[in-house]
């Protein structure tokens, strides 16, 4: 995985950023590119079998104290969404998006947000 994140990272910007939301690249690899953190392997093989195209519109990764989590891409950044069930309580951008949304969902009413 660390390949081909840094092959990602040498594209050009146009280039990589629709790779990001292509049929070429599976959501596992989209992930570990944006976040360098591996969030379990239930999560990584679910995540290796969706092809990242479905980041455009934004993937369930799964639910933490009933709070779920979705991964998706907007506006080339990064972008894991908190939902309660019905709407969105919480949006979280860019490189630590991920481990800020899952401190968030384990306690929500004491996360400091900037």
């Amino acid at each position: 995985m660390e390949c081909i994140a840094v092959r990602l990272g040498s594209l050009e910007p146009p280039v990589r950023d629709e790779l990001l939301t292509s049929d070429l690249l599976n959501a596992w690899q989209v992930f570990w590119y944006c976040f360098r953190t591996d969030p379990g392997i239930d999560l990584r093989e679910m995540m290796e079998l969706e092809p990242a195209s479905t980041l455009a519109t934004g993937l369930k990764l799964g639910e933490i104290d009933l709070l779920e989590l979705h991964f998706g891409i907007r506006e080339n950044i990064p972008v894991i969404a908190v939902y309660d069930g019905e709407k969105s309580v919480a949006s979280f951008r860019g490189r630590n998006a991920y481990t800020d949304a899952v401190k968030y969902c384990k306690n929500p009413e004491g996360y400091d947000r900037i």
